[in-house]
C-alpha cells in the first residue's frame, strides 16, 4: 500500500489539451496534399516512360539513343527523390502542426509563399494543361491549410501549447538552479 505522493501539477505535468477543428482539418489537408504529390509523381513516371522519350527526341534533337535514355532515367530518378522530399515536408509540418508547434504554422506559411510563386511561375511559362492542374490543386490544399491555421480557434490552440512549453521550461530551469545552490564543484 506504499504509493508515491503526489505533488502539485507542473506546466510540463499537464495534459495538452485537444487540437481544435481548423487544426485537424488544417492537418488533414496537409496529408492530402503528400497524397497528391504522390498521385502526382506517380502519373509523371508513366508519363515519362511512356512517352518520354518522343518528347525527349523533340527537345534534344542531336543525342542518341543512349543518351535520351540516361536523361530519361536522370529526370524520373529526379522527379522521384524530389517528390519524396516534398511528401516528407508535408508529413512533417502537418504533424509540428497538429501538436501546436508555433514554427509550423510559420514553416507552412513560408512553404505557401514557394507554391505560390511555382503556381506564377507555370502561368507565365509553356506548360501542359494537366501540369497547370496538377500545381493548382497543390496551391489550393496548401491555402487551405494556411487559412485554417490561422483561424482563432487555432492561434488559441498553438498559443496554449507554446505557454505550456515555456512553462515547463522554466519551471525545470528553476529547478536545476535551485537544486544546484549551496554546494560547490567537485
Amino acid at each position: 500500500m506504499n504509493q508515491p505522493s503526489r505533488t502539485a501539477a507542473t506546466p510540463a505535468d499537464q495534459a495538452r489539451p485537444p487540437a481544435p477543428r481548423p487544426v485537424i482539418l488544417a492537418v488533414r489537408l496537409m496529408y492530402a496534399g503528400a497524397a497528391l504529390t504522390a498521385a502526382g509523381t506517380l502519373i509523371s513516371v508513366i508519363a515519362l516512360t511512356t512517352g518520354g522519350t518522343t518528347a525527349l527526341k523533340a527537345s534534344y534533337p542531336r543525342q542518341n539513343a543512349t543518351q535520351l535514355h540516361h536523361t530519361l532515367t536522370t529526370l524520373i530518378t529526379a522527379a522521384v527523390l524530389s517528390s519524396l522530399i516534398e511528401i516528407a515536408i508535408w508529413l512533417v509540418i502537418a504533424r509540428a502542426n497538429r501538436g501546436g508547434l508555433s514554427w509550423a504554422r510559420i514553416a507552412a506559411c513560408v512553404l505557401f509563399a514557394l507554391s505560390t510563386w511555382n503556381l506564377v511561375a507555370h502561368l507565365h511559362g509553356p506548360i501542359a494543361i494537366a501540369n497547370l492542374i496538377y500545381t493548382a490543386l497543390i496551391w489550393l490544399v496548401g491555402l487551405g491549410a494556411v487559412v485554417l491555421l490561422w483561424h482563432r480557434e487555432s492561434s488559441a490552440y498553438i498559443g496554449t501549447i507554446m505557454s505550456q512549453i515555456a512553462g515547463s521550461r522554466g519551471t525545470g530551469l528553476k529547478a536545476s538552479r535551485s537544486g544546484s545552490r549551496g554546494k560547490t564543484p567537485r
